[in-house]
């Protein structure tokens, strides 16, 4: 019952909010459907609930379903609110539900906006200050992965192919033994994670640093596939990340500097409109520099 009273809250709070008419005024509007105390139900609220297109019965039957379901919510939200100790307190945590998504959403369009914004030279200053502070946390390899048949007719080229790993044995690959290919990665001009590649691969990879250390080349079997793995390179965990793999992580930290900032200046400039409008008084705080004014007779109490 409870979980239920919870529920009918929170539904009830925005039909009371979107329906809620002055105690003294009769509704306008002629598909009125039914009245509860001050809220109210028009056709035109069930209707947009109701999908088109479907059979008049079916139509019928969810028409009064939302009817009775939108008296049902209003009743049992008027006996919550009368028996409820802290009915109050629910309406205060809606509220300040309410407003927090509002300016969550609001925020997140500020953010958006705020983004691109971030220059090359920043990420690559970023990176000369920083780089010894980035280390990775498992290996980085560069190499390439194939997933084919095990009824693949090129299968003994394609081995060949992926062990000599040159440039024009991966074009070979890329033009001529993709037929019959589950999956192909060619990662040898980019620094990818460890982990990336492996658990694509079903084998037990129990020590990933030796076993990098020990092969270049790996084949297994797993049912109907065979999975090759070509290692041209590999960085160690606890290595400084390459440029061009801490990049993402350096853009990212940039932009939410950018967006802080964004939304300090935001938030000054809207204090200074409020108190130029008079909207917002500073009586015994200043908003502006962040100090009280006035001393209060009730010292702060400090854990």
């Amino acid at each position: 019952m409870w979980s239920r009273l919870c529920s009918v809250a929170l539904t009830g709070v925005f039909l009371l909010t979107a329906c809620r008419h002055d105690d003294t005024a009769e509704p306008q509007r002629s598909d009125l459907l039914v009245m509860l105390g001050d809220s109210a139900l028009y056709e035109h609220e069930v209707v947009a609930r109701i999908p088109a297109g479907i059979a008049p019965e079916d139509s019928a039957r969810l028409f009064a379903g939302v009817v009775d379901s939108w008296i049902e919510d209003q009743l049992l939200m008027q006996v919550a609110l009368d028996h409820l100790a802290d009915a109050d307190e629910i309406e205060r945590l809606v509220e300040q539900y309410r407003r927090n998504l509002i300016v969550s959403r609001y925020l997140s369009r500020v953010r958006e906006g705020g983004r691109g914004r971030v220059d090359e030279k920043d990420i690559r200053a970023y990176y000369a200050r920083h780089s010894d502070e980035m280390l990775t946390e498992r290996p980085l390899v560069r190499g390439a992965y194939l997933k084919v048949s095990v009824r693949e007719p090129k299968l003994d080229r394609l081995r060949k192919w992926m062990a000599e790993a040159s440039p024009r044995t991966f074009e070979n690959i890329e033009k001529h033994g993709l037929e019959h290919a589950q999956e192909y990665d060619y990662f040898g001009d980019r620094w990818v994670d460890w982990q990336t590649v492996a658990r694509q691969i079903p084998y037990r990879f129990y020590d990933a640093e030796a076993f990098l250390e020990a092969n270049t080349d790996f084949e297994t079997t797993y049912g109907d596939w065979v999975y090759l793995l070509h290692v041209a390179d590999y960085l160690p965990a606890g290595s400084v990340m390459p440029y061009e793999f801490a990049r993402a992580q350096i853009t990212e930290c940039l932009e939410q500097q950018v967006m802080r900032e964004t939304e300090r200046r935001l938030i000054q400039r809207l204090v200074s409109q409020a108190l130029d409008d008079r909207l917002l008084r500073g009586i015994g705080y200043d908003p502006v520099t962040h100090t009280r004014l006035t001393q209060l007779d009730t010292p702060i109490q400090t854990q």
